[in-house]
């Protein structure tokens, strides 16, 4: 599915398309809301913005480009350069 038919879909359709077809690449928290980065098959991502409180999806946005990836560096953690080599 490309950007723009992923677009074109009503929200509740995106939610399943992203919940059936996505990857989970990282999860960050903030205050009392969960992000989630999805990658979708047509080459874009998505975010979903959690509410722990009332236990719901608030939001959620896709993008195309790279900068919003930022926000999720400081949680990767890359194995050892070591430990590849065993």
């Amino acid at each position: 599915m490309t950007f723009s038919q992923f677009d074109a879909l009503p929200y509740e359709r995106q939610l399943v398309a992203i919940f059936a077809t996505a990857t989970l690449l990282a999860r960050r928290l903030e205050q009392a809301t969960c992000l989630y980065l999805y990658h979708l098959p047509g080459g874009f991502f998505a975010e979903l913005y959690y509410n722990k409180d009332v236990k719901e999806i608030a939001l959620f946005r896709t993008f195309t480009t790279s900068a919003p990836l930022v926000d999720y560096v400081a949680g990767v953690k890359l194995p050892e350069i070591a430990n590849l080599l065993d």
